[in-house]
This record gives C-alpha cells, sequence and structure tokens, in this order.
C-alpha cells in the first residue's frame, strides 16, 4: 500500500513539472499579436480610376498535342443477375456450426 502511495505521489510531481516548463514555453514565444483596426469602406469615383489596359499575349508556340493513348481497363461494374432463393433445411443431425 505505501509502494502505491509512493508511485502516486512522484507521477503528481512528474504532471506538475510537466505543466510548469509548458508554461515557461508558451511565454517565451514572444509573440506580439497585430493589431485590431476597424476596416472602412469607401467608393472610388469613376473620373479616379485608371482604365484597364489590355495586354496581348505575345511570343505564344503553338505546339499540337499528338493523339492521346487509349489504355483499354477492366470494368468494376457488373450486370445484374437473377435471385435465386435457397430453402434452408432442418438439420437433425444436432451439429450447430
Amino acid at each position: 500500500m505505501r509502494n502505491h502511495i509512493n508511485v502516486f505521489a512522484i507521477i503528481i510531481c512528474l504532471l506538475q513539472l510537466a505543466c510548469v516548463q509548458q508554461k515557461q514555453q508558451q511565454a517565451n514565444f514572444d509573440f506580439k499579436p497585430p493589431k485590431i483596426v476597424e476596416a472602412k469602406a469607401y467608393k472610388v469615383q469613376p473620373g479616379k480610376k485608371a482604365p484597364p489596359r489590355v495586354i496581348a499575349a505575345g511570343g505564344v508556340k503553338k505546339i499540337a498535342a499528338g493523339k492521346p493513348d487509349i489504355i483499354p481497363i477492366k470494368s468494376n461494374v457488373f450486370p445484374a443477375k437473377n435471385v435465386s432463393i435457397i430453402q434452408a433445411t432442418q438439420n437433425t443431425t444436432g451439429n450447430h456450426y
């Protein structure tokens, strides 16, 4: 009985030590969270926006991909079959497996 109490006390001490070390590691991260600022929406007037520029794609080469290879695979779809019903017979020998 005394041995069980000693083991229990040692386990409690180890758990407390582990918790203290974990708190110290979390405190040493030196992480400063970002400042939260309220977002303010506004509309830009159409006269103050620059018109979009269209840039043509130049230097594009056309490469023929070729004929695709067809790989035959075994299908995993099977047609449905007729249902066959088998009547169970009563086992009179007494062997029940």
